[in-house]
């Protein structure tokens, strides 16, 4: 079967939930995957020293021996307070709005900052209408977890072909907007060495790679 254990960087200060240690959930067995085709290093970034597989979640087992997942270290941000905050939960709570039909949290400076995409039902361009959304969610959310500034785009964000927001891209395309340069975006298909660890896994697949040939000769 698969072996499944929870590991704490020596580096960080230990997190705990209800007095049980949190850390990044590692696996290893033989229907885990053993490396990436024909790229050493991303192998090598996936797995520890002696052979567990780094999922990339964050997590903890409960005094029953059951394993609760709290979300991707990758979407973790650590503010300013030193408060470690999941992207997607704030992105969850903001998105209740419907006058934001998508929103991208990343960290600036230890603050919280967003780009948003409004709803096409709102008028003006949906300015005033996200300005209300983005005041009305922030009043009931703890203060760590609101947003310090945020901007507005009519383009889609960028995300990946399984529909994850590709946070390596969010900060420079937030950037473009707040200094009035933002472009269209484009949906060209990306390079698989562009791709988050998850796809690649998945393009190990035979199948999922045909499908991956297809589409990009479209």
């Amino acid at each position: 079967g698969v072996e499944i254990r929870i590991e704490s960087s020596a580096a960080e200060k230990k997190e705990h939930v209800n007095g049980h240690e949190v850390g990044e959930v590692v696996a290893r067995g033989p229907n885990v995957f053993r490396g990436y085709r024909n790229l050493p290093d991303k192998t090598e970034e996936a797995f520890t020293e002696n052979g567990w597989f780094r999922t990339g979640d964050l997590g903890y087992f409960d005094d029953n021996g059951e394993l609760h997942l709290l979300g991707r270290l990758s979407t973790l941000i650590k503010t300013e307070s030193g408060e470690k905050i999941q992207t997607e939960d704030v992105e969850a709570a903001y998105a209740e709005q419907s006058a934001i039909r998508e929103i991208g949290v990343l960290g600036e400076k230890g603050k919280l900052v967003a780009l948003i995409v409004p709803d096409r039902a709102s008028s003006d361009d949906g300015k005033d209408a996200v300005r209300k959304a983005v005041e009305k969610t922030s009043k009931r959310l703890p203060s760590h977890q609101r947003i310090s500034d945020y901007a507005i785009t009519p383009d889609a964000l960028p995300r990946t072909r399984l529909g994850k927001i590709q946070r390596h891209r969010l900060a420079e395309r937030y950037k473009e907007v707040k200094e009035g340069g933002g472009k269209a975006a484009t949906a060209e298909p990306m390079s698989v060495e562009e791709m988050s660890g998850e796809d690649r896994a998945l393009l190990e697949d035979p199948s999922a790679q045909s499908v991956w040939e297809l589409l990009t000769k479209r």
